[in-house]
């Protein structure tokens, strides 16, 4: 193998592993910071990601015997945004992360949208 063809084979080896680094690099979930405590009653949630309470549908129905309402979208009239469990460092890089930053864009252009840990939602809800 020649020095042209050895030093082709290295510059698409360093592309490689330059584009895979971007894709594997972990970002932290936007989550608020302190979690605020959660008053139930008529407020809406949307779960995103792979939850450990239970299945989508386990969580929707626990948040509806709360007397809470469950959103099938991010809008501006969501209360909160809970990422599941299962939810990786690399949430950006995941279907369920368009959610997510829908939700920090509401956020950060002023709607009182509140991004919280499962873990949180299932404490304040005492459903631990």
């Amino acid at each position: 193998m020649d020095i042209f063809t050895r030093f082709n084979r290295k510059a698409i080896q360093d592309r490689q592993t330059d584009m895979l680094g971007e894709l594997t690099n972990p970002t932290t979930l936007p989550i608020n910071k302190p979690q605020p405590a959660i008053t139930f009653p008529g407020i809406t949630f949307q779960f995103t990601g792979t939850c450990a309470f239970g299945t989508r549908s386990q969580c929707q129905a626990a948040i509806e015997t709360l007397g809470c309402i469950n959103s099938d979208s991010v809008t501006k009239s969501l209360n909160y945004l809970v990422p599941g469990t299962y939810v990786t460092d690399s949430w950006a890089h995941e279907t369920f992360g368009r959610k997510i930053e829908k939700a920090m864009a509401h956020r950060d252009s002023g709607v009182p949208l509140v991004i919280v840990t499962e873990e949180h939602w299932i404490g304040e809800a005492g459903l631990a």
